[in-house]
Formats: C-alpha cells, sequence, structure tokens
C-alpha cells in the first residue's frame, strides 16, 4: 500500500514531527470530497476560484483526482482506516479551480494561487498539465534534430508566458507561499509547458517503484525533484481509497514534505527548501536529461 511513503522515509521523518496544524497547503484542484474522514478536522478553508464561491464538491469523476492528491499531502492519520498523508497534522486549503467538466483555465488557477497568498498557506500543491494535443505521438516519431527545433520553437513563443508565471510564483515565494506543481504525463520534456519554465516553482516529476523515471512523466532540465508516483494509494470519493498513477500523484508527496520541513522550520525560504531535497535526495540522471530549458 504505502510504498511512495516508505520510498521517500516519511516515517522515519515523523519520529521528528508528522507536521503543524499552523503550516497551511493548499490543493488547487478539480474538486474534493469534503466529507472524506480523510480530511475531517483538517480542512481550515474551500474557495471555488472558477466560479467565486466556497463550493469545491463536484462529480465523483471530478472530485477523485483532487481528493487523491489531497491525502496524500495531508491525509489523516488518526481516523484509524484509508491513508496517511506525508503530512499528516498539517491543515488543508482546498481549492477548486476547475469547471464542471474538470477543465481549467490560467485565470482560475491564477485566482486560486492568490486566494492561497492572501489567505494563510504557506504551500501550494497544483496537479495541473497542459494540454499537448498530438505532440506527445509526434515527439516519439522525430529524430534528434527535429525535436531539438521543436523544442527550441515552442521554447521562444511562449517566452512571455514563462516569463508571467515566473512573476506569480516569485510574488507567491516573497509572500511566504511555496508553490509544487506536476511535471505532467506525456513523457517530454517539462519545459515545453511554460507554467513549468520557472525558477520559483518545485516542478515535481514521478519514479516508480524501481526509483526510475516513471515511462509517463515528463522530464527535464527544468525537473527540480522527483517522487513516487505509481501505483499510490490515496483517498477517492465515498470514504474509500484507491491507487492512481501520475505526477498529480508525485506533486504531493513533495507538497506534504515541504510542509514537514515548515513544520519543523517555519522560516524556511523557497532556496532553502529546494537546496533541502538537492542535497538530501538521489540523484536520478534519466530525469534531467535531453535538450535544455532554453532562453
Amino acid at each position: 500500500y504505502y510504498w511512495g511513503l516508505e520510498a521517500i522515509r516519511a516515517m522515519e521523518a515523523w519520529d521528528a514531527t508528522m507536521g503543524d496544524e499552523n503550516v497551511v497547503i493548499a490543493v488547487i484542484d478539480s474538486g474534493f470530497d469534503t466529507d472524506h474522514p480523510e480530511f475531517q478536522g483538517k480542512i481550515v478553508s474551500t474557495f471555488n476560484s472558477y466560479y467565486g464561491t466556497s463550493d469545491v464538491s463536484a462529480t465523483p469523476e471530478n472530485a477523485e483526482h483532487g481528493t487523491h492528491v489531497a491525502a496524500i499531502a495531508a491525509g489523516n492519520a488518526e481516523n484509524g482506516q484509508g491513508v496517511c498523508g506525508v503530512c499528516p497534522d498539517c491543515s488543508l486549503m482546498l481549492i477548486r479551480a476547475a469547471d464542471d467538466q474538470g477543465w481549467f483555465d490560467d485565470a482560475s488557477l491564477i485566482d486560486g494561487i492568490f486566494y492561497a497568498m492572501d489567505h494563510g498557506a504557506r504551500v501550494a500543491n497544483i496537479s495541473v498539465g497542459q494540454d499537448f494535443g498530438d505532440l506527445p505521438d509526434r515527439w516519439q516519431t522525430m529524430n534528434p534534430q527535429e525535436r531539438a527545433q521543436t523544442h527550441s520553437r515552442i521554447v521562444q513563443q511562449t517566452k512571455a508566458e514563462a516569463e508571467f508565471w515566473n512573476s506569480i510564483f516569485t510574488q507567491a515565494a516573497s509572500q511566504g507561499l511555496i508553490v509544487v506543481q506536476a511535471t505532467g504525463n506525456e513523457a517530454l520534456p517539462c519545459e515545453l509547458d511554460p507554467m513549468k519554465r520557472v525558477t520559483m516553482a518545485i516542478n515535481v516529476g514521478a519514479v516508480n517503484e524501481q526509483i526510475e523515471r516513471a515511462d509517463f512523466s515528463n522530464y527535464g532540465l527544468a525537473t527540480t525533484v522527483s517522487a513516487p508516483g505509481e501505483r499510490i494509494y490515496s483517498a477517492v470519493p465515498g470514504a474509500r481509497s484507491g491507487y492512481n498513477d501520475g505526477t498529480s500523484m508525485a506533486s504531493p508527496m513533495v507538497a506534504g514534505a515541504v510542509g514537514f520541513l515548515l513544520s519543523l522550520r517555519p522560516s524556511l525560504s523557497f532556496q532553502e527548501v529546494v537546496n533541502i531535497f538537492l542535497t538530501t535526495g538521489k540523484s536520478m540522471a534519466n530525469v534531467r536529461d535531453e535538450l535544455y530549458i532554453g532562453p
């Protein structure tokens, strides 16, 4: 069930702390089952940044992703059932940024980030990726020169968008909010997504149980760190638990770890947190190979 927690040695870390309820982890996602036992007594606030309400519920299908993600970061350790999050004593802020069909737009994501900033969250998890259409299939058929040309073209075309996202995340970090985000599941260089081509967010790839890059995980020099993302057991709607795969699962592993670090040392800066991960984690060269981040 819990190979991911074992892989990041969470149980050993809990000897120091299981988190601090004053450290709030915001999860910006598609929707949530707020009645799930994993969330009882843990939710400090809710916000629907797409519709401008406090209702973060959704259809069971659209709520599964957010419910699973949030419980990975900070699921309840004291209810005697289900799962346990990486930082189980941290608090949760649940932010739905998707419409009724589960689609996100930039405005709702930005509103969600600013809500988290303005309401005291210390960590924000964003397990959202760009839709690349048929590029993943075409990428597999390209030769190295074609890949380099496509990479350069996309990076240049989205340069302004990348600078915009970096300014958002920089502002968040300046106000004490550390953004953690999934790199995506298209087996592409993650810097092709301008939201990931930034310096002030922690970009998370996925590894499997062999601690190798998961086949689906995006990769490249914009990847900050990787975490377990295959067969991750966590909450799903209806007071149940189940398995899911994706960098969406790896990202809240890291968000929970950030919450853990801030519970021990609340004054840690964004760069200090990143440095702790880079100096204590296992080197994963194949997660960062091929091409470059570009200008």
